[in-house]
């Protein structure tokens, strides 16, 4: 056996059997944070809804943020314990963002929702069916 090869196989074998430790996170390093964004739409007009986001909506989002997924509900009913909802139910719509962190969050969604592009977006939808808007922000566990 070569001695190049020996040294591979025995490189092979270090890193398998002694992986290094993992590197700390650096204090300076941020941490990303997550927006979970939840709407109440109205019923009616949720199929229109549903066509927007996949045809112009998230062709939009996708070209300015990370968008970590984005759901519709189904007609299967939610499994709700402890407290009851309020009358309006669970939310029909959630998406979720992945930020850097919240400063630029703030500094970017004024542009993201505030321009004639996004305007012209908009105005293909549905009408404004937005009966309730949450957006919370989350960290990532793992």
């Amino acid at each position: 056996m070569s001695r190049l090869l020996q040294r591979t196989l025995l490189l092979a074998l270090f890193c398998a059997f002694c992986p290094l430790p993992a590197l700390a996170q650096d204090a300076e390093t941020p941490t990303p944070i997550y927006e979970v964004r939840s709407y109440h739409f109205e019923p009616s007009l949720l199929d229109a809804y549903k066509t927007w986001a996949t045809d112009h909506l998230l062709p939009y989002l996708h070209e300015r943020m990370e968008v970590v997924g984005f759901w519709a509900a189904t007609d299967l009913p939610a499994e709700v314990s402890g407290a009851p909802l309020d009358d309006m139910g669970s939310a029909n719509i959630t998406w979720v963002i992945r930020w850097e962190n919240k400063e630029i969050r703030d500094a970017q969604m004024p542009d993201i929702f505030g321009s004639s592009e996004w305007e012209a977006v908009f105005a293909k939808g549905p009408g404004n069916g937005y009966l309730r808007v949450e957006a919370r922000f989350m960290e990532g566990l793992e």
